[in-house]
């Protein structure tokens, strides 16, 4: 008995098919909501996925993360539970910052955020979420600027970002860089360079010490070393 082949056009035709049913695919996931994707599934929708609101234009969230809709960002004011919300920008060019305000009692301040010298961070499946640290200050009525690391998480799907930890590299530092220590180190490990006071300045000049700190991330935390 002889085989039987397909005709060339027909075996062509073939992956042609596969890819135009990909493309169909791919566009009718895009034009759906992830409220409606959990609905179809038959699975109970996230709160977050629930609540998150349309973004204009220029919210913080839309601006630095692409998102049409999430949640807002908001930091916790450390040593507090007052959790500040970043709904505005200031500054211009490589001095723009992600802020939000503040107030604590009779203290009232500001947080922000320099969103320049975001870093990802690689840990975890980034196709669910991305994990960075960012550096931020805290500043209020006194002559105090308080710097800080933070480590927080993106959830791609509920669209929020949760704030891991935090910490505190001084007042009034001058922050020069933030890199990562390997690139390809699964740890996380970072390094920040800054110039702080020695312990002759007057805190009004200009810091002069540099200083070259190796923090790494372990179980959701950062730890100087």
């Amino acid at each position: 008995m002889k085989k039987r082949f397909l005709p060339i056009p027909l075996i062509l035709l073939i992956p042609i098919l596969l890819l135009i049913t990909v493309i169909i695919a791919g566009v009718y996931r895009f034009s759906l909501t992830d409220e409606e994707i959990y609905q179809k599934q038959g699975r109970a929708i996230p709160t977050a996925v629930k609540e998150a609101p349309s973004l204009p234009e220029k919210s913080v969230m839309r601006q630095l993360f692409s998102l049409k809709s999430a949640q807002p960002w908001h930091i916790q004011l450390p040593d507090t539970d007052i959790m500040v919300e970043l709904n505005d920008f200031d500054g211009k060019h490589e001095n723009k910052r992600a802020i939000g305000s503040y107030v604590n009692g009779v203290e009232k301040g500001q947080l922000a955020v320099n969103y320049f010298k975001l870093l990802p961070i690689n840990i975890g499946d980034p196709s669910q979420q991305m994990t960075f640290t960012v550096p931020y200050t805290v500043s209020n009525q006194g002559s105090g600027v308080f710097h800080y690391v933070g480590l927080f998480r993106l959830h791609h799907i509920s669209k929020h970002i949760e704030q891991l930890d935090s910490l505190f590299l001084g007042d009034r530092i001058k922050l020069d860089n933030i890199e990562i220590d390997a690139p390809f180190d699964v740890t996380g490990s970072i390094i920040a360079h800054y110039h702080t006071h020695t312990t002759e300045q007057a805190m009004s000049e200009q810091p002069n010490q540099a200083i070259s700190l190796t923090i790494k991330v372990e179980n959701d935390q950062l730890n100087a070393y």
